[in-house]
């Protein structure tokens, strides 16, 4: 809109309407949206000319014609004057019962009256207020729709072009009328795009903010890989096969676990397509990524053997705690040749299958589970033997037996261990008693433990959670500052020293490339014996 349609007659002729209409068009808006911003604009340029009072501004929807009204509230004759300058506690001016009835309006006591007003003669201080006030409101009005319009899209993809670099890595990108913005971690690395190329990319998440909003995209996500995914294949939009799980290092490799609600459907060839037909569009897109498409099932044994096909598993360990880091870990038995395929380049594969499996997986050869299987069977053995003070012979046989350990053979029967061959019901009996007063002995020095670790640990707990729940000492290391700490300090990812300690050096800088990567070895470095991961012996 000019500026000269806010000058004295254009406020009031069918210009009006018709400049609405085009404005509307321009920016994709009700055509009401914009009558009420201009109404609400013109409320300023009256209290330019009338003073500070509550107004109301309306414009005839057909013919343009804009009329000004002061709003004021009736009072019993004697508490305001005809049309008094005294105002209500709410902001309106006053107007006395008989001046109402005088001027033919509502005249009962608190009733809301609206006093026509004459035309605004704007001189151009007030039309240029009014044009930036009016201006604003536009503004906001498009901002908002276009933040809703993008904010239901999140996970849908679009097509643009790229409009310019940004310094930091990043990339301005022009979608039919809107600008959005990918960043560098959202791009498949090794990627490279100059201004003008096409872009596919994902909404990947919409902010609303104080100066406007913000579209971000990204390619490198697995919901961008899933999307690909589901153009290409009709069964998955028809609600036939499901993808459960993704695991990806984009533009390298990813791991696509499929299933079908139709057991009469292949979902790993119904992906792939006839020759690759649905999967190779998405390879290309994606810079020829790597695509394992693979059958979920509910089963975590052979979603396991899915996982790795075609190679052979020859066992799956049950999952345990592994005692050095306290996480949950799960060993495969394969054949030695079969190792190095398994655990992939610089160990992507099985990292990948992890991520599909949710936890650590520890790939083992026939030979070290052999040799791993004579440790543990020893180790058994040796517990029983000292513990129960019987010769090795019959903590052989008890542990071949399946009683591993002395709380097992505590909670056997006599019938149970009779049964053994060579053991008596004497031996039985006698095992037994002695299993059970050492499982007594083992409760006592547990409990005893456990009341001096609460009288001499208490203080120094407390004061150990507050050291690692701070990253302020980092301080003390060359060439860490401020600065540093606030960013790592403000990053939910980081924001203490266990956190930081469970980092490897790439994990920080992919978020702040900023960053040395020698500062961040050695911030990780401290964390790591702030926090107990590795003592003074590791050094």
């Amino acid at each position: 809109m000019t500026s000269n349609f806010f000058y004295k007659d254009n406020l009031v002729n069918l210009d009006l309407v018709s400049t609405i209409m085009d404005e509307a068009a321009k920016s994709v808006c009700d055509p009401e949206e914009i009558f009420k911003a201009i109404e609400e604009s013109m409320i300023s340029a009256c209290e330019r000319e009338y003073g500070r009072e509550i107004f109301k501004v309306s414009i005839n929807r057909e013919n343009g014609t804009l009329s000004i009204y002061r709003v004021m509230k009736v009072v019993a004759d004697g508490d305001g004057s005809m049309k008094t300058t005294m105002k209500s506690s709410d902001g309106y001016s006053l107007i006395s019962v008989s001046e109402a009835i005088k001027l033919k309006l509502p005249n009962k006591i608190d009733d809301l009256v609206m006093e026509q007003l004459p035309s605004l003669e704007v001189d151009r201080r007030s039309a240029k207020n009014v044009k930036e006030i009016l201006t604003k409101k536009l503004q906001q009005i498009v901002r908002r729709k276009q933040y809703n319009e993008f904010k239901d899209r999140i996970g849908e993809i679009v097509s643009g072009t790229v409009k310019r670099l940004e310094p930091i890595g990043g990339m301005i990108v022009h979608l039919g009328g809107y600008e959005a913005y990918i960043t560098r971690h959202n791009l498949i690395r090794g990627e490279i795009f100059r201004p003008g190329d096409r872009i596919k990319a994902i909404i990947d998440k919409v902010q609303d903010l104080e100066d406007g909003y913000q579209i971000t995209l990204s390619r490198s996500s697995k919901e961008f890989l899933y999307a690909l995914i589901s153009q290409e294949v009709q069964e998955i939009d028809d609600g036939l096969i499901e993808i459960k799980l993704i695991a990806r290092e984009a533009g390298s490799r990813s791991k696509v676990a499929v299933y079908a609600l139709d057991h009469n459907i292949d979902p790993v060839g119904a992906c792939i397509g006839v020759r690759g037909s649905r999967i190779i569009p998405v390879i290309k897109e994606l810079g020829n990524e790597k695509i394992d498409i693979l059958e979920y099932s509910n089963d975590r044994n052979t979603f396991i053997k899915n996982i790795f096909a075609p190679l052979s598993i020859l066992h799956i360990f049950d999952s345990n705690l592994n005692p050095e880091t306290g996480k949950e870990i799960i060993t495969i038995v394969m054949h030695e040749h079969n190792l190095n395929n398994a655990i992939g380049i610089r160990g992507q594969n099985v990292k990948l299958a992890s991520i599909l499996l949710g936890t650590r997986i520890e790939l083992i050869s026939e030979d070290t589970a052999s040799e791993r299987n004579v440790i543990i069977f020893n180790q058994k053995v040796n517990e029983i033997m000292n513990g129960l003070d019987v010769a090795e012979v019959v903590a052989q046989l008890l542990v071949s037996e399946g009683f591993e350990n002395i709380e097992s053979i505590c909670k056997a029967s006599v019938d149970e261990l009779s049964s053994i061959e060579g053991f008596d019901i004497n031996l039985s009996q006698e095992l037994q008693k002695r299993a059970v007063a050492f499982e007594e002995k083992i409760i006592t020095i547990e409990n005893n433990e456990i009341i001096d670790n609460n009288n001499n640990n208490n203080m120094e707990s407390n004061i150990h959670n507050k050291d690692i729940n701070s990253l302020d000492e980092l301080i003390s290391i060359k060439g860490v500052d401020e600065k540093i700490i606030q960013l790592l300090s403000k990053n939910n990812e980081f924001n203490n020293l266990i956190k930081i300690a469970d980092c490897d050096i790439d994990d920080i800088i992919d978020v702040f490339v900023e960053l040395d990567r020698a500062i961040v070895g050695d911030i990780i470095l401290y964390a790591r014996y702030a926090t107990g991961m590795l003592s003074s012996n590791d050094k």
